[in-house]
């Protein structure tokens, strides 16, 4: 049986406010302050060279998949080696293999993330404004039930430019979207 996203066995909890996703994830997030983004894995239409962006969306940190989707406008996940990426989808529950394959590092601009060590890490609410995960958020009116829209990674400065980069993974009305931002444009 497959779920919502065509992934047999993949059943995400979907998260619409900062708490609940800071109680489940707050020490694996915190983990990753210091590593290095190795790679990213999009799911690709095959017919159209297309990405698929209702899938998840993986990035590889440390030798481990960190999978984040999205759901209607409000609902954001992230699971941890969750994905059997060896198992075919059915994404239209057809019962027929679809032309969908996992591509890595595919987007050139988003390649510019690779490599990168993570220095920092924020959720972002409805209006994209970041709030740290490090803060002590017991009690913090910022961690109250509001919004979360997605995730910010900051990223060390790049040689070429000298500047911190941010990458984001959000919900983008309905599907997941990324962004990579440059600290002069932030």
């Amino acid at each position: 049986m497959c779920s919502k996203y065509g992934i047999p066995k993949y059943e995400p909890h979907l998260f619409e406010s900062r708490r609940e996703f800071l109680e489940a994830y707050r020490d694996d997030l915190l983990n990753l302050i210091g590593k290095t983004i190795d790679g990213y894995l999009l799911f690709y239409d095959e017919r159209d060279n297309e990405w698929n962006k209702d899938a998840p969306t993986i990035l590889i940190i440390d030798g481990r998949h960190y999978e984040f989707t999205a759901f209607q406008i409000d609902y954001f996940n992230m699971t941890i080696d969750a994905v059997d990426l060896n198992i075919l989808t059915d994404w239209y529950a057809r019962e027929v293999a679809e032309k969908f394959v996992w591509k890595k590092n595919y987007i050139n601009w988003v390649n510019r993330v690779i490599g990168r060590r993570i220095l920092g890490i924020n959720l972002l609410g409805t209006q994209f404004e970041p709030i740290s995960i490090t803060n002590e958020f017991p009690n913090r009116r910022d961690y109250e039930d509001r919004a979360l829209n997605g995730i910010e990674f900051m990223l060390d400065k790049a040689t070429d430019s000298g500047k911190y980069t941010f990458f984001q993974v959000y919900n983008d009305t309905d599907e997941i979207g990324i962004e990579v931002i440059n600290e002069s444009n932030y």
